[in-house]
């Protein structure tokens, strides 16, 4: 009598199943690793052209610069000392600006009555602040004193001074009240 032995173990369901997963799985790693190259290709590219660019940027910085230096040596020469000098003078007038004609004007026509009207403005530097000279013309003398009290609580306005004042002499003839006052407004201390 003949025994026979099977000495090989069943075959699992991996076994089993493993040639046929075998061939998407290897074809879904080649189509991952075509994808990554591609992406790897186009990041290098993309490298390439900020290099150049950036290349380009330092080249034409490095020209400024050569261009920058040999315009402050033309600036040295003494010719061109006082251009310079006035040109800082103005440049710090600038900065130092604090006045705006337009905020100047919109504060007095605020404190304009309804029946009056401003017949000139002019700023001038002094000592204590920027000198503002107003000129106001009215239909009674009521509106030119409303605008005189309106001008002295102000607190944009300090040291008002009537300069001028002209009373009707004939019927219909405006009332004018010519005044200084120096400007403390919102851009001064």
């Amino acid at each position: 009598m003949t025994i026979t032995f099977n000495l090989a173990r069943p075959r699992s369901f991996c076994d089993r199943y493993l040639m046929v997963w075998a061939v998407p799985a290897l074809g879904l790693g080649l189509l991952l690793l075509v994808q990554f190259l591609a992406s790897a290709r186009a990041d290098y590219r993309q490298a390439q052209r900020v290099r150049a660019t950036l290349e380009r940027e330092r080249a034409r910085a490095g020209q400024l610069r050569g261009r920058e230096l040999a315009l402050r040596r033309e600036l040295d020469q003494p010719r061109y000392r006082d251009v310079l000098k006035q040109v800082r003078g103005v440049n710090s007038l600038i900065d130092e600006k604090r006045l705006s004609l337009t905020e100047v004007t919109v504060e007095i026509a605020r404190l304009l009555p309804p029946q009056a009207r401003l017949s000139s403005l002019s700023v001038a530097a002094a000592a204590g602040g920027p000198l503002v000279r107003v000129g106001v013309e009215a239909q009674a003398a009521a509106q030119a004193e409303t605008f005189l009290a309106n001008l002295e609580q102000s607190p944009d306005f300090k040291d008002v001074t009537v300069t001028q004042q002209s009373f009707v002499l004939k019927p219909g003839e405006p009332v004018t009240v010519n005044c200084t006052a120096h400007y403390a407004g919102p851009g001064e201390p």
